[in-house]
């Protein structure tokens, strides 16, 4: 506490609270416009971020939605190019799947032939070109597999590389 001595009474007074609350009250009061003027400020400051953020916000939500479209265009055209490449490695491999799909044809019906070992002839296929090698026992043998083979649907061509004998004869 602050004290003061009158020259006259030689007293000493103190300043204590009482007496500063007019002098606090006062320098409130001079300072309630600037405050208030500060309040101000700052609700205009905090409306205009808002405002700013709801703008980039928004901006934002544009941003997105013109990228999902690219992003679902590039999609499509993915989508369309693989289509494209799949139609066409499949019409490269038909050839193949068309000569595998004989060439089983053929096997399974020389294991059905009762007279004919299947594991002594060799069925190779190419454009529906079926190619026999190996070696059966008998001429009966060889004819036998020659015409299972030109009866098999699919089959446009009999190369015939069978021998005849027994092996090591």
């Amino acid at each position: 506490m602050w004290t003061r001595t009158h020259r006259s009474t030689g007293r000493s007074s103190g300043l204590g609270a009482r007496s500063l609350a007019p002098i606090l009250a006062l320098t409130l009061v001079g300072l309630l416009p600037a405050l208030v003027a500060c309040n101000a400020r700052t609700d205009r400051d905090v409306d205009q971020q808002t405002e700013r953020a709801k703008e980039n916000l928004d901006q934002a939500g544009n941003d997105l939605e013109q990228a999902g479209e690219q992003i679902g265009d590039s999609l499509e055209r993915a989508g369309r190019e693989t289509s494209k490449r799949l139609e066409e490695a499949g019409e490269q491999v038909q050839p193949y799947l068309a000569d595998a799909e004989v060439t089983a044809r053929v096997k399974t019906r020389l294991t059905a032939h009762p007279d004919l070992n299947p594991f002594q002839i060799d069925v190779d296929t190419v454009d529906g070109v079926v190619t026999l090698n190996g070696e059966v026992p008998t001429q009966d043998d060889h004819d036998a597999a020659l015409e299972v083979a030109r009866g098999t649907k699919g089959v446009v061509e009999v190369v015939d590389n069978l021998k005849i004998g027994v092996r090591g004869q």
